[in-house]
């Protein structure tokens, strides 16, 4: 294979098309330009569009929300280089395209060093005890040989992800795994000759066994989710193999069957039920593991001093959730970041010496900050904020300076963003809540604006609400107000104390009158009433968002309020029926386990689903209701549908092909993002698209409306807001 062009090679034409793995031309999609070049910070001033959001690079997994995955970084050995994988969607080819980059941090320039890869890596989940597509990007993280020569990545193949490496300068790509499974996880060897890769050796025995009981009829048991696959999933339990892989020959040695990992010396002391964990150059290690054994249980911050036994901070600010634990100058002070403030909205982080008094805040910030990795006395970190796609940072951690140190979306810098403000309120049950209001660039105060609601995460940069299908600034940009809310903590959670016997448990106490479910929809109402006595919504033009849980939210407001003018779900529904028949067995035990009641005829069963059931409202006057479904969950939204078209209700569905609880194409994602707009601009704002190809959706969008009365805002429910508190 020739050589990779390298840094020198490149030199001063680094942010070019020149500095490309091909040969250099105009740039002809998003992945022609894995790299931001000089034009892109020179582009005039603009609003954003759906483009902007759909072509973001990104630099781990695009939602912000789940900050709390594993690092995407790689630092090199001596600290003078970071790797990472860049993708971007190309929503025309309908692919994600991937490269690894280097980044010397001394000049902050980013060099190219492997072949585009045009397949995400994408690793299923463990749900209900089933190996699950959740729709999810695995986490592809680079890591440096010991010795500094080699970085080894994931690349995709035929049989999953595999083993690559290439040195710094992009020369002597090769790939070392061959495995008949994915690799699941690798690490060096500590001489740098092997890699240790951990993958599910069992897959492919288990797919052969499969497929020989499917000759003679699959015994339907726990095993199936028919709303995924007419064939049985695989179990989560199957064995992984760890192997050895020889850097220099290829050759391959087994370590025998681990189902916790690869077997390793660091592995050996880990601590039990550690989530983060940190080793200091003095020996000393803090690790973060819930005081107990329960589902829920509080997490607390543990140290151990070499040769000493386990301690447990137990100063209150020990406690929580913690995002990263660090040792800094020279290991001997223990840095940590833990949410906290008004419903946990903000991170602070905190200096400890042990044995020398309480935790030190030194700063607070509103940002998120994950994926952080100590470098010298700062830390080396991505940050998303509100307005800003994620960046690569150094932060000073007594002050809280950032310094950018790779923005690969210069562009956003050159957007007419709106105007973007945290709120703070409680809902009915006195619960903190919290949300983002984005505005349209050069609203004028005073003028009252249809306003969309999208759930259920608000942390980081507002780019599409949890599941990224609502094109938040763009949506702003079409005039609508758009208020991102923060979902309140659960009932079962606040309750806790040490935690719940099992998630059954705690399902059982959310359940109770809905009383879960109530809070979650008051936290929304509450938030849509704040704007409305801001004098920024109009009460009669409010529109509701929800994916997964959000849509749970959404489908309980339809029915508990007339709040809403128009609605938009991405998942869709829990009924008696159809969660306990195409659900499958697992989680219908699961569901009688936690106290939901399955379909049975009997006077009592209407009053236990009626509040949560849309089948059994479908006679009430319900807002319009779109939804947009993967083809793995649509059967669970047909009883729905069909009970609502059947009372001429306002409802349309689409279902789209090879797609999971979280949408993963870039195809589908810019269709989804076009169709919500349209949606809402027809239902909020009687605006309607005068494009040649969208007759035929108006048309339908027209008879609907016409054949029912749009329910409009109960504005007398919104004049004002139940609390406004300072944070």
């Amino acid at each position: 294979m020739p050589a990779l062009p390298t840094a020198s090679a490149c030199g001063a034409i680094v942010f070019a098309a020149l500095c490309s793995l091909t040969p250099a031309r105009a740039a002809s999609s998003n992945c022609d330009a894995m790299i931001p070049t000089a034009a892109e910070a020179a582009i005039a001033r603009r609003a954003p569009r759906v483009d902007d959001l759909i072509g973001l690079r990104d630099i781990g997994e695009p939602d912000s929300s789940l900050y709390r995955l594993p690092s995407p970084l790689g630092l090199s050995p001596n600290g003078s280089q970071v790797a990472f994988v860049v993708k971007r969607a190309d929503p025309d080819a309908n692919r994600t395209c991937a490269v690894l980059i280097t980044l010397n941090l001394s000049d902050g320039v980013p060099h190219m060093i492997s072949p585009i890869d045009t397949a995400l890596l994408m690793e299923p989940v463990d749900v209900r005890g089933q190996l699950t597509p959740l729709g999810i990007q695995a986490i592809n993280a680079p890591i440096w040989s010991p010795d500094g020569r080699w970085i080894a990545y994931l690349r995709p193949s035929n049989t999953g992800a595999q083993v690559w490496i290439v040195s710094p300068d992009g020369i002597g790509l090769r790939q070392i795994s061959n495995l008949a499974s994915s690799v699941m996880s690798f690490r060096w060897s500590a001489d740098s000759s092997a890699l240790l890769v951990q993958t599910r050796g069992a897959l492919p025995k288990e797919e052969s066994r499969l497929a020989n009981e499917g000759r003679t009829g699959f015994f339907y048991d726990s095993r199936f989710v028919p709303n995924m696959s007419n064939r049985p999933q695989i179990s989560s339990s199957i064995s992984t193999d760890s192997l050895s892989i020889d850097v220099a020959t290829g050759r391959v040695r087994s370590l025998g069957q681990d189902t916790s990992g690869i077997p390793s010396a660091d592995d050996s002391d880990r601590p039990p039920r550690a989530e983060l964990i940190a080793t200091s150059s003095t020996g000393w290690t803090a690790w973060t593991a819930p005081v107990a054994d329960l589902f829920e249980s509080p997490v607390g911050l543990h140290i151990r001093a070499p040769g000493k036994s386990v301690d447990l901070c137990r100063w209150a600010t020990c406690n929580g959730n913690m995002v990263g634990v660090w040792w800094l100058h020279g290991g001997t002070d223990l840095y940590f970041l833990r949410p906290e403030g008004w419903a946990r909205n903000a991170f602070a982080m905190y200096r400890w010496r042990p044995g020398s008094g309480p935790p030190v805040r030194t700063f607070l910030t509103k940002d998120i900050l994950s994926a952080c990795q100590a470098s010298g006395s700062s830390l080396l970190c991505l940050r998303d904020a509100s307005t800003s796609p994620r960046r690569l940072v150094r932060i000073d951690v007594e002050s809280g300076s950032i310094r950018t140190v790779f923005d690969p979306n210069p562009v956003f810098s050159r957007l007419e963003l709106g105007s973007s403000q945290r709120l703070y309120w409680r809902n009915a049950d006195g619960v903190e809540t919290f949300g983002d209001l984005v505005l349209p660039p050069h609203y004028r105060p005073g003028v009252r604006l249809p306003l969309v609601v999208v759930q259920y995460d608000s942390e980081g940069f507002l780019r599409g609400g949890t599941g990224d299908e609502i094109p938040i600034q763009a949506m702003a940009t079409e005039g609508f107000a758009i208020l991102n809310v923060e979902e309140p903590s659960p009932y079962a959670k606040r309750h806790a104390g040490m935690g719940w016997p099992s998630w059954a448990d705690a399902e059982r106490a959310n359940i109770v009158d809905w009383r879960d479910r109530r809070s979650h929809f008051s936290s929304v109402v509450e938030g849509a009433r704040l704007v409305v006595s801001m004098g920024i919504a109009d009460p009669a033009h409010i529109g509701l968002t929800g994916m997964s849980d959000g849509a749970s939210t959404a489908r309980f407001a339809m029915i508990n309020s007339r709040v809403f003018a128009a609605v938009s779900i991405s998942t869709c529904c829990m009924e008696p029926t159809t969660s306990m028949i195409y659900g499958g067995e697992a989680w219908a035990e699961g569901l009688r386990k936690a106290g939901y009641q399955s379909w049975r005829p009997s006077e009592a069963f209407p009053s236990v689903w009626a509040p949560y059931s849309l089948t059994m409202n479908a006679s009430k006057k319900l807002p319009p209701l779109l939804m947009q479904l993967s083809d793995d969950e649509y059967l669970l939204a047909l009883q729905t549908f069909e009970a609502l078209r059947d009372q001429s209700q306002p409802v349309e569905m689409y279902v789209f092909p090879d797609e999971h609880h979280s949408k993963w194409q870039p195809a589908h994602r810019l269709a989804i993002y076009r169709r919500n707009i349209d949606w809402f601009n027809f239902w909020l704002r009687g605006i309607s698209d005068a494009s040649p190809a969208k007759r035929e959706q108006y048309a339908r969008w027209s008879s609907m409306r016409s054949n029912s009365v749009t329910i409009s805002g109960a504005s007398g429910h919104l004049a004002t807001p139940r609390h406004r508190p300072a944070p």
